[in-house]
């Protein structure tokens, strides 16, 4: 049997993306009949969809959702955002304010794909949408240095910038 290691050293196709995991839940955000569609993981109701829901609103400016909504409605999209709720929702990683982050954004079909890069992503996201977006850690070019990361993260503690973080999402 195949070890993940050795499963991943012959799979993985290189370069390999780490992006910091923000520490709240998922959010996910479409239009439908003019108006936003929230929801949360597989659901369109419940209280997580609320708090999103309450989050967004409070923390996004108008500009910045009139862009969103436009951009999402053109390119028949769902935005994916981390939700951070200091209150409702605390997590090991603790927050000043509550606040969505954008993770990306992808085209509503049966075929996964991503409507814009990393690099537009972050642009638009600060330029038009006035949103946080998920953050670009690391990257590797080879296997050596993806098993250079992983032994190293295996301390007690695992800190980015001098601050303690969850973890890392890999693409």
């Amino acid at each position: 049997e195949e070890t993940s290691l050795s499963f991943l050293r012959k799979n993985l196709t290189f370069p390999v993306k780490a992006y910091l995991k923000e520490n709240g839940f998922l959010g996910l955000l479409s239009v439908k009949d003019n108006n936003f569609i929230f929801a949360t993981k597989s659901r369109l109701d419940g209280i997580h969809k609320e708090w999103f829901e309450d989050i967004f609103y409070k923390t996004i400016t108008n500009k910045g959702r009139l862009h969103l909504f436009n951009f999402l409605k053109e390119n028949n999209a769902t935005a994916l955002f981390e939700v951070i709720d200091i209150k409702n929702d605390p997590h090991i990683i603790s927050y000043k304010k509550n606040k969505v982050v954008l993770l990306d954004i992808v085209k509503n079909s049966l075929k996964f794909e991503k409507v814009l890069s990393y690099k537009d992503l972050k642009k638009k996201s600060l330029k038009d949408f006035d949103l946080k977006c998920k953050e670009l850690a690391y990257e590797f070019d080879n296997f050596e240095e993806l098993l250079d990361f992983y032994n190293e993260s295996q301390k007690e503690s695992w800190k980015f910038n001098d601050n303690y973080i969850e973890g890392v999402v890999f693409e």
